[in-house]
């Protein structure tokens, strides 16, 4: 409801937040773009942080495309249909 109320009295509707670093950042930025199907495109998170998403965990990252729980396909890398399954457990190796 405070949204709400904040929105419609013209009012910034963001409650609390907090600065991140960029390496935070870019955690995070996994943490979403992995719960999306089309996954986390390569080419931008490496534009946006400088770094690619297999450098934030390589060898769970290896381990994850190993067992079938990731994949990269047309330039982003995003869960299989059984790493959905396990979406909790591939996150947490990245945060």
């Amino acid at each position: 409801t405070t949204w709400i109320r904040r929105t419609l009295a013209g009012e910034p509707s963001i409650g609390e937040w907090e600065p991140l670093e960029l390496e935070e950042a870019a955690r995070e930025a996994v943490m979403l773009g992995l719960r999306q199907c089309v996954g986390i495109n390569e080419g931008a998170f490496t534009e946006r942080f400088g770094r690619s998403v297999r450098s934030l965990a390589e060898s769970a990252h290896d381990q994850f495309v190993q067992d079938g729980l990731l994949e990269q396909v047309e330039g982003h890398v995003r869960l299989t249909r059984d790493g959905r399954c396990l979406t909790d457990r591939v996150v947490l190796e990245f945060l």
